[in-house]
């Protein structure tokens, strides 16, 4: 891991390559973290995918993670077997009574919650259906929801993005291409954002969704010295 990446050192590369200590950190801060959602929002790359726990489940809701964007998948493990919970909207979701059979082993994202039915959901006793089975409340599960994650906004001097230490410098120009853009330097600030597009086509191919083949092209955005 690269020491020196973080948001600091950042806003020194843009200072530096600017030639203007003085430029204001402020507004390359902003410029950093407009390049930053700007980047992030537009593939879902797979450095953001993540995976939160929950032990000792029984069913009925959950509290997604703070920087938690979709879900992809949520499933339930019991005595080392696994099974992956069906998505419905939450209108259907909500429209059926969670014992119905038709709804058992579902689960919706709504507000701040997940909402989800096991077959021995211990919490839906009180449930008015008639669903011909017994509940019982001695079965828990373990819950893993795997979910696409926002990024959260730089502010601290020792944060690191979660863009890869290797690309940080489309960071550099994305910031670069807005304060010249402001300085009026119309050239300078194309230039740059040709360099920053040729990188992140570069990270798509490398961090996309897919894995990758024999076909990916992709070239490494350092150049490296062997000594030789």
């Amino acid at each position: 891991m690269d020491t020196n990446y973080n948001f600091a050192n950042l806003v020194t590369r843009v200072q530096t390559k600017l030639k203007d200590v003085d430029y204001s950190e402020e507004d390359i801060k902003q410029f950093l973290n407009e390049t930053y959602f700007e980047v992030l929002g537009e593939t879902e790359y797979d450095f953001l995918n993540k995976i939160s726990t929950y032990d000792a489940v029984t069913g009925g809701e959950l509290d997604i993670p703070s920087d938690f964007q979709a879900a992809h998948q949520l499933v339930v493990g019991q005595n080392g077997q696994i099974t992956p919970l069906q998505y419905v909207p939450h209108d259907e979701f909500f429209s059926r009574c969670p014992m119905s059979s038709r709804n058992s082993m579902k689960f919706t994202v709504y507000g701040e919650k997940i909402f989800f039915t096991l077959p021995d959901d211990a919490q839906l006793k009180n449930c008015d259906c008639d669903s011909g089975d017994d509940v019982k409340d001695d079965k828990f599960y373990t819950v893993r929801l795997f979910y696409l994650a926002k990024p959260q906004a730089l502010e601290n001097d020792d944060d690191v993005p979660v863009i890869p230490a290797e690309f940080g410098e489309i960071l550099v120009l994305g910031a670069l291409y807005r304060a010249e853009q402001l300085r009026d330097n119309f050239d300078f600030a194309q230039i740059y954002e040709n360099k920053q597009q040729s990188l992140i086509t570069n990270m798509n191919l490398r961090y996309g969704p897919k894995v990758l083949g024999i076909h990916n092209r992709a070239d490494l955005p350092v150049r490296v010295n062997l000594g030789v």
